[in-house]
């Protein structure tokens, strides 16, 4: 059984109580999927109360579910790669007009102090070798709704490298280079975006593209209290899985095996 969830913005609890609903975490937060796979699709921080709590929960939820025969896995999200840039840029020059404008843009889009502050560099190592891309049973796991993954490479492998390259670089314009790819969104909800899923998904070689990054609500014009399942869109070719914890929506946590092609 293969799961993916997404977004949950540092609200452990929510995140914790959607996991025990499916039998993936036991009543003290431990992995009990036995040889299940478990896949967040990113942003792990801001707009909530405990994003390096999200982080540790997934990084021991791995090890665990590893010793057991399951795997856990994270997918970058755009607010995980904001949140490394502050940490990585923020301090260094306080006049740099980039990096102000860095500082902002992650106040502006929901940035804690308290997370930043708990930053350990396990956690930066750990955070800074998560791929963008990953695959499972043909579904490309994304956070961000967006084609511009391709701009980096026309292989999974060739786009994670990439990524981790920035992520170890000191060059913050590839930084924002990297960010604008992230922050982009509404690729396959648009007029094309039936032919923009196509052309994805015939590049990289998969049947199905999931994602989180862009709300159910705002796909489907409701509110996010309303929302209660994934949405299937671009005439079966796309899964959004963002329930939209922080606007008050649900934390989802999906079976891809629930979900057969259309």
């Amino acid at each position: 059984m293969v799961f993916v969830t997404s977004d949950p913005h540092g609200h452990v609890e929510v995140l914790l109580e959607a996991l025990r609903d499916v039998h993936l975490v036991d009543r003290h937060a431990n992995w009990a999927g036995g040889d299940a796979t478990l896949w967040c699709l990113g942003d792990l921080m801001d707009r909530g109360p405990d994003g390096i709590g999200v982080v540790d929960l997934l990084m021991r939820l791995q090890r665990q579910a590893e010793e057991a025969g399951g795997t856990v896995g994270t997918v970058l999200g755009n607010h995980d790669v904001l949140a490394l840039g502050v940490h990585r840029f923020g301090a260094r020059n306080g006049t740099d007009e980039q990096v102000l404008s860095l500082v902002v843009t992650w106040q502006r889009n929901g940035g804690r102090d308290e997370d930043q502050a708990a930053l350990t560099d396990d956690h930066i190592e750990w955070l800074t070798a998560l791929p963008a891309l990953a695959e499972e049973e043909g579904h490309l796991l994304m956070h961000s709704d967006t084609t511009e993954y391709l701009t980096y490479g026309s292989d999974i492998q060739t786009v994670n490298r990439a990524f981790i390259d920035v992520l170890r670089s000191d060059d913050l314009d590839r930084w924002w280079d990297c960010m604008h790819v992230m922050f982009d969104r509404y690729a396959f909800a648009q007029r094309t975006g039936f032919g923009e899923a196509r052309r994805m998904m015939d590049v990289l070689g998969v049947r199905r593209l999931v994602h989180g990054h862009s709300i159910i609500a705002d796909l489907r014009g409701v509110e996010p209290a309303e929302v209660s399942a994934p949405l299937l869109y671009a005439h079966g070719q796309v899964l959004a899985i963002d329930g939209g914890i922080y606007a008050g929506g649900p934390c989802l946590v999906v079976d891809l095996d629930t979900w057969p092609d259309s």
